[in-house]
């Protein structure tokens, strides 16, 4: 397996650096408040729900026995449970906790940091790790790749 080239940040990088860039934006620059009770509880529903998607996903490779983390060597393809439906659940669970946070800050500010989280996933994640996965599991991933959507 061939060794990435100058590693990129791993995801929950960009992660934290979403949250923190929302929260700024929000505090200092909210634009229209959605903040009434309804909304914030919805939020909150959508951020449970993207922490236990992303728990799943984690067990899911716990199970296999292979590494969660993306540029490591994987020991399996996962491909049952959450991963039926998207070859990048986890990443889609991040963004909807990301999503649940617009509602929980309370302004629309923070859905341009949200919009470009799953952007730049996109770009500067994905392309590794579906280069990474064919190089070790050949015609196995490019078959899942074929029936199994990178979003939804």
């Amino acid at each position: 397996m061939s060794k990435v080239p100058g590693k990129p940040l791993y995801p929950v990088v960009y992660l934290i650096a979403a949250l923190g860039f929302m929260v700024a934006l929000d505090r200092w620059f909210p634009l229209i408040d959605v903040g009434f009770w309804a909304a914030r509880m919805f939020g909150w529903s959508l951020v449970v729900i993207a922490i236990v998607g992303v728990m799943a996903g984690d067990l899911k490779f716990r199970q296999a026995g292979t590494t969660i983390l993306p540029f490591e060597d994987p020991m399996m393809l996962v491909t049952t449970g959450i991963f039926q439906m998207s070859r990048n659940p986890i990443y889609l669970f991040m963004t909807l906790g990301l999503a649940g946070l617009v509602f929980v800050l309370g302004s629309l500010t923070p859905v341009a940091i949200m919009l470009a989280f799953p952007v730049i996933i996109h770009h500067k994640i994905i392309p590794i790790e579906e280069h990474l996965l064919e190089e070790r599991f050949g015609e196995k991933y490019t078959d899942y790749k074929m029936h199994v959507r990178r979003w939804l």
